[in-house]
């Protein structure tokens, strides 16, 4: 077998210098070209290159990007939460700054009225009459506080002294006129309801009823009894006691009423509108319960029937006055089916006169006759007193008395 050295260098012989020329390969050539080392170097140089720095560039993107999307987010929150905030504190401002104010400072014009503010309005409120006022003058009081205004202390001031220092007025209304019920010395004056200037008529004694409307006007009704008939009438007079012209009253409510029977009766209206006015009078050969509403200004209603009994005797008309309305009783003097014996009825009424119902028996026991109704209210509560009988030979009457 020959000798592969010696084979060799023959040949490296024959070929001269060229290996200095061309040398061999490094041995790790072939160790690259080996499948292992191929492979180990292809990963790292995957893992160094292409999965380095797609993971660096992934990383540097993907935060860049987070951080963009990020920065978004918060500025459009922020920007939406500030600018929601800043509406509101804006519009909060901007009302407190446009919104009316009550003046400042909010002083009374006077010393016999305080202030205060009512919205954005400086509301003055007199204080209470009788307050003193002024400067004294050698120790007494001079002046004093009467609706808001400061008025030299006397008879005639609008405030009536209790007494005793200075002594205690019988009345003082304000003015120097002795043609009302306080006289120019602060003494009470009769009034001249009614004093016919003929002897075409007589004012009917014991059938006369009064009421004021709110602080306002009073209403005196009375008959006049003309002999053949009467007339049911009624005249307006100031708190004061000052009358309505005659040009303008009395107002003559009915003129076929019964002397006899009618028995007027009056009550204010709620709200300070007028008065309602009840009678009894004769209509068809029945006695009916009959009301007028009349305002302050003297406008009449039209006539209107109470009792809700067409065949009834209606009698003894009472009338009290709910602040929603008012309360109407009489007495009916003839049997019914409800009540065989005759007997005190009662009906309520709105503020407008219409009936919030039937006619109704507040007695609740029907074998008595009862009669005389009396009314007493207070808002929209009333009480009612009336007598009642058994109608037995020498039975003597008896009171009772309801509320509602």
């Amino acid at each position: 077998m020959p000798n592969r050295h010696a084979s060799w260098w023959l040949a490296f012989l024959l070929a001269g210098c060229q290996s200095t020329c061309n040398p061999p390969p490094p041995m790790d050539a072939g160790m690259d070209a080996s499948a292992p080392d191929s492979g180990a170097d292809a990963g790292d140089d995957a893992a160094m290159t292409e999965a380095g720095i797609d993971s660096g560039m992934d990383a540097a993107v993907d935060s860049g990007m987070d951080a963009a999307v990020d920065a978004s987010v918060d500025a459009s929150t922020d920007a939406a939460t500030d600018s929601g905030v800043d509406a509101t504190i804006d519009a909060t401002i901007d009302a407190t700054v446009d919104a009316p104010t009550c003046p400042s400072p909010c002083r009374g014009s006077g010393e016999c009225v305080t202030a205060s503010c009512v919205g954005t309005a400086c509301v003055e409120t007199p204080v209470t009459n009788g307050t003193t006022c002024g400067e004294l003058m050698g120790g007494v009081v001079t002046h004093l506080c009467v609706a808001g205004a400061c008025v030299l202390r006397g008879c005639g001031d609008g405030y009536r002294e209790p007494g005793p220092s200075p002594m205690r007025e019988a009345c003082d209304d304000g003015n120097a006129s002795e043609l009302d019920a306080c006289s120019t010395a602060c003494e009470p004056q009769i009034l001249d309801l009614d004093v016919p200037p003929d002897t075409s008529y007589e004012a009917a004694l014991g059938a006369g009823s009064l009421a004021q409307s709110g602080s306002g006007p009073l209403l005196f009704v009375w008959l006049r009894d003309r002999f053949d008939h009467a007339e049911v009438v009624a005249r307006r007079y100031s708190p004061e006691g000052v009358a309505r012209p005659l040009a303008e009253d009395p107002l003559v409510l009915d003129d076929m009423a019964s002397a006899f029977d009618a028995s007027p009766s009056v009550a204010p209206l709620p709200g300070a509108a007028g008065w309602v006015v009840v009678w009894v009078a004769r209509r068809a050969d029945h006695a009916r319960v009959l009301y007028r509403i009349l305002s302050r200004a003297g406008f009449l209603g039209a006539e209107r029937v109470a009792d809700d009994e067409p065949t009834n005797q209606a009698a003894e008309p009472r009338v009290a006055a709910l602040s929603s309305g008012f309360v109407i009783a009489w007495t009916a003097t003839r049997a019914a089916s409800t009540d065989p014996n005759g007997g005190v009825r009662a009906r309520v009424f709105d503020a407008m006169g219409a009936p919030t119902g039937p006619s109704f028996l507040p007695a609740s026991d029907v074998s008595q006759r009862e009669d005389s109704p009396t009314l007493a209210s207070d808002a929209d509560e009333w009480l009612l007193v009336y007598a009642s009988s058994s109608l037995a030979p020498g039975a003597a009457p008896q009171l009772f008395a309801r509320r509602f």
